[in-house]
């Protein structure tokens, strides 16, 4: 309610100011909160720090800076950050495997095309489903199933070059009545730089019928380690 002898316009237009000002004191506080945290990148740390002294009885040129300054460090360094930290937080090992660049994986940019990442990650997959976990892709044949690609989702950083190695890491972060989450993280082997990240959603799927099928417990104990 508003006060005594206040109609309903000063009533309206205070509340504005009031939010106006409280919008403005939290997008003082960020900044600061970045530099303190690390999160703000050295290079990016004197525009956010010039920004927050500018709060001090100068909103409007705050908010524009912050403004300005926000989208690319939010782009270039706290995203790529972010999501690989959550791409790659799991619960379960987490397993290598080495695959050098071939020719015809290069594309008509001279790197990597963007379809072989995916390749690279369902070889190193085969790979470790026997030598890791010792249980290859044949027998889940005898289970009369495999697995379906149901969601496929990848992050692209730096490219690959004809001559590198990618090393492709992968875990499981989550197993479901009939599906398992797959994240990976593709490196380029010389220097450790990622390449590449994402995750794989797989359905275990009955071959006969082409339905959604329970997984195995045997599976389960298997691909839990």
């Amino acid at each position: 309610m508003g006060g005594i002898g206040e109609n309903e316009g000063d009533f309206i237009d205070r509340e504005r100011r009031e939010s106006k000002a409280k919008l403005y004191g939290l997008v003082a506080v960020l900044p600061s909160w970045l530099v303190r945290t690390g999160l703000a990148s050295p290079s990016r740390r004197s525009s956010v720090r010039r920004a927050d002294e500018s709060a001090k009885g100068k909103a409007g040129a705050q908010l524009f800076r912050i403004l300005r300054v926000w989208p690319t460090m939010l782009r270039r360094r706290l995203l790529p950050g972010i999501m690989k930290l959550f791409a790659m937080e799991t619960p379960h090992s987490i397993f290598e495997t080495v695959l050098r660049v071939r020719p015809d994986d290069i594309d008509m940019h001279q790197h990597v095309h963007n379809s072989r990442y995916l390749d690279y990650v369902l070889a190193a997959r085969i790979d470790q489903m026997e030598r890791c976990y010792g249980m290859a892709m044949e027998r889940f044949f005898e289970y009369g199933a495999s697995w379906y690609v149901k969601t496929a989702h990848i992050n692209h950083w730096r490219a690959l070059r004809l001559g590198d190695s990618a090393r492709v890491r992968t875990s499981i972060s989550e197993i479901r009545k009939r599906e398992v989450r797959v994240v990976f993280e593709i490196l380029r082997l010389t220097d450790g730089r990622l390449s590449a990240e994402g995750y794989f959603d797989y359905t275990l799927v009955d071959l006969g019928t082409g339905r959604p099928k329970r997984i195995p417990d045997e599976v389960i104990r298997k691909y839990s380690v």
